[in-house]
């Protein structure tokens, strides 16, 4: 079977790799610069902005599995294997790499190397790989039901994701599936529906709800993180700027990657390495 190849996916995913790289280098500075200080201000900012990184990560997951498998059987050995190969044993490469190293440091030890493989807590980041793997094994069974079903597996995402985020929490729920399984079935759905072109009829729309949405949000954290308000169900509103990200990411990865070679090719040899570049940028 040809593969497709979509070439905004292309473009956002390297962007997200880019993205997530960025957050890692403004996080350092947030923990020894003063709130009140303008650095500290645009740190915070570039911070918040890209929170939607990992969660498109999840939303392009789920894109490109209904795009190759939505309309056909998925041959599980083939499935898994291929997920194994591309994903899994990269990820354990990187825990051994960095066991090791974490080792010397005198940070880690042998007796919890179950936990840090399978719940990825010797660095911070791997806990996305536990996420994209429970996606994969979860994968085959939802595409059945949301391929007869696709509005009422979209609400009982919805209904999941907000529950896990806003009221219903548990150690390391950071690591489960149903806490971001919206944004697995939100690009399962754009891609059933070719929701990304219909929307972008009304880009500028979705620019303007992203930047209103954006200044809020952001706005509202960091008055949280001064300890001037409480930001009431901010993880729900976090959702809702995420969903607006991502609409409004791919949109503009739609345009960038219609208008320049350049810039896809260059997208392409970064999202080649996407798995590497991210399991590697801590």
């Amino acid at each position: 079977m040809k593969k497709t190849i979509y070439k905004e996916i292309v473009t956002m995913n390297a962007l997200l790799c880019l993205g997530v790289v960025l957050i890692h280098l403004t996080s350092v500075p947030l923990t020894t610069l003063n709130p009140e200080r303008a650095l500290y201000v645009l740190f915070f900012a570039i911070n918040r902005l890209l929170c939607f990184c990992v969660p498109s990560f999840i939303f392009l997951t789920g894109f490109k599995l209904y795009g190759k498998y939505g309309n056909e059987k998925v041959d599980l050995k083939q499935f898994f294997v291929g997920r194994v190969k591309k994903v899994v044993v990269p990820y354990i490469i990187a825990v051994a790499v960095y066991f090791v190293y974490l080792l010397y440091k005198n940070c880690v030890v042998m007796s919890e190397i179950p936990q840090y493989i399978f719940l990825g807590t010797l660095v911070a980041h791997f806990y996305y790989i536990i996420i994209a793997v429970q996606c994969y094994l979860l994968f085959p069974l939802l595409k059945n039901v949301f391929s007869k079903h696709p509005i009422w597996v979209s609400i009982a995402a919805l209904a999941c994701t907000v529950c896990f985020n806003e009221f219903v929490h548990f150690q390391y729920s950071d690591r489960f599936v149903g806490t971001y399984i919206l944004y697995f079935v939100f690009g399962m759905l754009f891609k059933k529906y070719d929701l990304g072109r219909k929307v972008n009829k009304y880009y500028f729309i979705t620019l303007a709800g992203y930047i209103f949405v954006s200044f809020i949000h952001i706005r509202l954290f960091y008055l949280q993180s001064l300890g001037q308000i409480m930001y009431h169900y901010a993880s729900i509103a976090n959702i809702v700027y995420v969903l607006f990200s991502i609409v409004f990411i791919y949109g503009t990865c739609l345009w960038i990657s219609e208008k320049s070679k350049l810039i896809f090719t260059v997208s392409q040899a970064i999202s080649n390495v996407s798995t590497c570049i991210y399991i590697t940028s801590s």
